[in-house]
Parts: C-alpha cells; structure tokens; sequence
C-alpha cells in the first residue's frame, strides 16, 4: 500500500470536507489498518496528529472567514465543522487569544498559515527536502555583521520574496573581505522583528557573516552600509534543510509553527530564526543545503 498517496488523498478530502465529522475508525477501516497504525502513520508522515491537523485547518478557515466574508459568527462556526458558537469561540481564543467577534474588530496581524494545507508542494518538502526532527542544543554567542534588507514576513505571507534580498546578499558577497577576521565561506540569514514579536507584515532581514565573538569590533570601525549584531549564548533547534530554494522558507515555517512546535514540548524563545550556509561563493548557485534555527526557552 502507498501510504503516503493515501495520507495525500485524505488531506485533500478533509480540505473540502472540513464541516464533515472526521471518523478515525471509519477512515482506518478503509485504509485496512486500527486506528492506533492510522493515527500512527498519520503523524510520522505529516508531523502532527489527525485531531489536530483538523482542528487546525477549521481554526485556519474560521480566521480567513471572520477576516474576508460578512457570515455570521455561527455561520462560520458550522461551516468550519464546530457544533455551535460556543465551541468556535473556546476553540478559537486558545489558538489567536482572542474571541472571534474581537479578532474580526481588531483584524490583528497574525499568520492565517498557523495550521498551513498540507498541499503536495508541502508534502513533498517534508517527506524530501526537510529532517522533521531538529537538533536542540545551547549555542554560544554569536557575533555577526551585515547588510540589512527589507522583506514581506514569511510567518504571514507565503509569497517568495528572494529577489528583494538579492542585491544585500550580492554585496556581501562582493564585499566580504572587508570584515575580517570572519568565518570562511559560511553565512547566516536573519528574520528580525522590529518590535520583537514577529505580528508585522513586513521584517527585516540581515545577510550576515560571523566573526569570532573576541573580536568585537566598534561602530566607526564596520564597513559602510555594514551593521553589527550579536546573539546571545541560547538553546535552540536547528532543522536540516537538504534541498534550497525560493518556496524552502516559507514550507520549513509552515513545518516548524503549524506542526512541529504546538505538537512539541518546546516553547519558543526571545530572538531571531535564521538560516545557516556554508560554502556559498555566489548567489546565483544557492548552497545544496542548510539549517534552519529557531531560538527555544
């Protein structure tokens, strides 16, 4: 049996089929495995347990409703596959911390991808392109310096947005002799909040190298257009990424804060997810592959 064709065709069946009561007992039977195997399978090859997946994309589809349709809240709780308001409501403060009349006032910026569809491209990534289980570990202080860019946030649009990073990761390329000492052949791209929580819709984004945290170096002494920035001693999980690409980013999100963490007993810490690479030397071969790091409490 192909199970993953089956996982595949099951989600697309719950995504048009959300308002539908989801039978473990029924869908296992038909899949000729117990619900425990089902439900077994299910999470080893998506990451995330039946229940919650479907949860997640009703939570998902209620918040795009309440943000671009003039339905009823009730309407909405039924279409979304919830037995009444009520259980709309408690459902949907525990995820977004807010009622669904306040969060469609307040129109908060939040990513609508928080339980993201597991479409093929997603599927693809995880089964393919993605080491679902990270490494954790305290990382020491990590000095770095840059240029910085301005990008659409990643946890809130799904759009590729490579090209506006293209012309900082050019010049530090082209520049990077001027910081020395730095690590060889080795670079880090930073998501930074302005405000420190990640709810804008645009963040900036750093194109960086490291230097040994001993060498500090003083404002008057960086590269012009350079910026300086260090990370402090943190645990954190990094995720091995064996395939780059412009949609890598953004399906490695969708993994790590739609499925791994709410499904894990981490928490995510203060400070910035970024991406490591090694032996880049041009912009136009992006690296084979690289980790992508999240800051954990």
């Amino acid at each position: 049996m192909d199970h993953r064709r089956l996982i595949q065709n099951l989600i697309g069946h719950i995504e048009n089929h959300l308002d539908d009561e989801v039978s473990i007992t029924r869908l296992a039977a038909e899949a000729g495995l117990s619900p425990w195997h089902f439900q077994r399978l299910f999470r080893s090859l998506t990451g995330d347990t039946l229940g919650g997946y479907v949860r997640g994309r009703r939570l998902t589809r209620a918040a795009q409703l309440l943000l671009n349709s003039e339905d009823g809240i009730l309407a909405i709780a039924l279409a979304c596959g919830f037995t009444s308001q009520a259980a709309l409501t408690r459902s949907f403060r525990q995820v977004f911390g807010l009622t669904p009349g306040a969060f469609r006032r307040q129109r908060p910026a939040v990513q609508l991808q928080k339980k993201p569809l597991l479409s093929a491209e997603h599927l693809y990534h995880r089964w393919h392109e993605l080491h679902t289980e990270p490494q954790i570990f305290m990382r020491p202080a990590l000095q770095l310096i840059g240029i910085l860019s301005a990008i659409p946030s990643p946890f809130i649009s799904a759009g590729s947005y490579c090209h506006l990073m293209e012309s900082a990761w050019r010049e530090l390329l082209a520049r990077q002799q001027e910081i020395a000492p730095r690590q060889e052949d080795t670079f880090l791209g930073l998501s930074i909040s302005p405000g420190g929580d990640f709810s804008e819709e645009q963040l900036q984004h750093l194109a960086a190298v490291p230097i040994p945290t001993a060498q500090s170096l003083p404002a008057d002494a960086l590269p012009a257009g350079m910026m300086a920035l260090t990370l402090p001693a943190q645990k954190v999980a990094a995720f091995h990424v064996s395939a780059v690409n412009p949609d890598t980013v953004n399906k490695t999100i969708d993994y790590i804060y739609g499925s791994w963490l709410p499904n894990s007993a981490e928490q995510r810490g203060h400070g910035h997810d970024y991406e490591w690479f090694e032996q880049v030397d041009s912009f136009r071969r992006p690296p084979q592959q690289s980790l992508y790091v999240i800051p954990l409490r």
